[in-house]
């Protein structure tokens, strides 16, 4: 299961996936986040961000869909395959797979146009917020954050040692 803004989610045991909530329209696809586009194929993974959802499918192709204001439904070639995903309000990001490497498209800032870091190196948790992500690097589990740090979302204490996960609201970070 996974929630959005003003949507939920669901991923039954054949791979459909099934939602309610507010009937969003999407600006770029001409999907609603309560509408799942047409020969979706069997997902295995479920993600909302505010406005947009993306699967994982049995294949581990990345699919889309909903408001699409900085190109957060639009996966880039390359997004597939995937291992896992984040969604925030303006951003996607994907853990790659095989390797676990992470790629970021949209905007997390909503306009502020901050660059994603390319040296993060494998991951094995990824988050995503309104204008922030964090993720904790695979082996030494340290948590590396990044954005415009509004509301100290991306300040990682400095005693908090090495974490197993991490997760990201709209404007602060846990791990």
């Amino acid at each position: 299961m996974a929630c959005g803004e003003y949507h939920a989610c669901a991923l039954s045991t054949n791979g459909s996936v099934r939602f309610w909530g507010d009937d969003i329209i999407a600006k770029g696809n001409g999907y609603s986040n309560t509408n799942v586009p047409p020969g979706l194929p069997p997902a295995i993974q479920l993600y909302a961000g505010f406005h947009h959802t993306c699967v994982i499918t049995a294949s581990r192709e990345v699919r889309c869909w909903g408001i699409d204001t900085y190109g957060q439904a639009s996966p880039p070639l390359g997004a597939s395959p995937a291992a896992d995903m984040a969604l925030g309000m303006y951003a996607t990001c994907v853990v790659r797979f095989p390797g676990r490497q992470v790629m970021c498209w949209g905007d997390p800032t909503g306009g502020l146009r901050i660059h994603f870091p390319n040296d993060l190196g494998q991951v094995s948790s990824l988050a995503v917020g309104a204008s922030h992500a964090c993720a904790v690097l695979a082996g030494s589990g340290t948590v590396r954050c990044w954005g415009p740090g509004d509301k100290g979302a991306i300040y990682v204490p400095q005693a908090l040692g090495p974490a197993v996960s991490v997760a990201a609201g709209a404007r602060h970070s846990c791990a």
